[in-house]
């Protein structure tokens, strides 16, 4: 184990939320003290690389936590976005030495009281900014992720040499497992490693990534958002496959269950839930503005990949296209059924007016 020391680096611990169908940022109390999130590319990048919409960030104090045994009073942050996320984040000081960063990742990874005070200090948050919710309604999804920064190392080493003398050590970290780790694992996600300058590090796996970099805030940023986006596909994920379990029996009605309105609440109730879907998709994936050869893109796509955000992607894609699919299907048997009601009451009309022409007859 390296007893090479942290002269300066944090933890961070991100918590992903939804909590409505949207968020009028502008519309912040002032007493909350909001500020709009900047993203500052500090490499090559054009000018318009950021938030579509900036995000807004509140402090929430100060708070005291124990984790691994160790207690501090660490600050605690919201950034809420405009399409109805929230993502809490706690700032925990590192460990002394190298050496002792996997215990602290798989004392993170074990601990479960960080998460739930996340949830308490949203749940006031959420009743302060209630006016500027559209259609509230905190869930009980979550998306957690973990940050290891570190700025400054003594001895003094660059990128190449940290990642080269310490790699099993920083994937232990990384994956925040026990171990040991297998040489292919090892390897795996070293390779992956993303550099710009010499003194510069980014390492990722599905639940955390470790920074080596003194200007650290737009990476974080970036994976922040990943984990947000997260938290959104999975939301949009379980409505679809809840609205398909709802409705998909509307199939197996009896031919004349209802003839004035066939179908009518499960068609309006599946294509609302069609341009919501559609509408938070496209909020969440332009949430950043982002081009495929600057250096954040490359962290928000190797990021997005380890998260599974394409899989995520590809499942709600394809709910949505059985959810559109059901609409065909329920107003294609709404149009027959109301077709044959119209059948049915000519041929009732005609007979009517037989009757009434027979029965004039016979009285006749």
């Amino acid at each position: 184990m390296s007893q090479t020391r942290i002269v300066e680096g944090r933890v961070l611990c991100l918590f992903a939320f939804d909590v409505a169908s949207a968020i009028e940022l502008a519309s912040i109390p002032s007493d909350l003290r909001p500020e709009r999130a900047r993203i500052a590319p500090r490499r090559p990048a054009p000018e318009y690389v950021g938030y579509a919409n900036p995000p807004v960030e509140i402090s929430l104090g100060e708070q005291m936590v124990s984790v691994g045994g160790r207690s501090a009073a660490v600050s605690v942050t919201a950034r809420l976005f405009d399409f109805g996320a929230v993502s809490i984040s706690w700032t925990l000081p590192m460990p002394d030495t190298l050496g002792d960063l996997p215990g602290v990742a798989q004392a993170l990874a074990a601990e479960t009281e960080l998460g739930r005070l996340a949830r308490r200090l949203l749940e006031g948050l959420v009743e302060r900014i209630a006016p500027c919710l559209e259609r509230p309604g905190l869930n009980d999804l979550v998306e957690d992720f973990f940050v290891f920064q570190i700025a400054a190392l003594d001895p003094p080493w660059d990128a190449e040499t940290l990642l080269r003398e310490n790699a099993p050590l920083l994937a232990a970290a990384l994956t925040m497992d026990a171990g040991p780790l297998a040489r292919r694992q090892i390897e795996e996600l070293v390779g992956e490693a993303i550099s710009y300058y010499g003194s510069d590090l980014v390492l990722l796996d599905w639940n955390a990534a470790l920074i080596f970099d003194r200007e650290w805030q737009d990476t974080v940023a970036v994976l922040e958002e990943l984990n947000v986006r997260l938290v959104e596909l999975r939301f949009l994920d379980l409505r679809l496959d809840r609205a398909l379990g709802k409705f998909s029996v509307e199939v197996y009605r009896p031919p004349f269950g209802s003839l004035r309105a066939p179908h009518r609440t499960a068609i309006r109730a599946l294509s609302e839930l069609t341009v919501e879907t559609l509408r938070l998709s496209e909020q969440v994936q332009n949430a950043l503005k982002l081009i495929p050869d600057v250096y954040l893109a490359r962290v928000h796509r190797r990021g997005a990949a380890r998260l599974g955000l394409p899989a995520w992607e590809a499942m709600v894609r394809a709910k949505l296209e059985a959810v559109r699919q059901l609409i065909t299907v329920l107003s294609e048997r709404a149009s027959v059924r109301r077709a044959e009601a119209m059948e049915l009451a000519i041929i009732l009309l005609i007979a009517l007016e037989i009757a009434l022409a027979l029965f004039g007859w016979m009285g006749g």
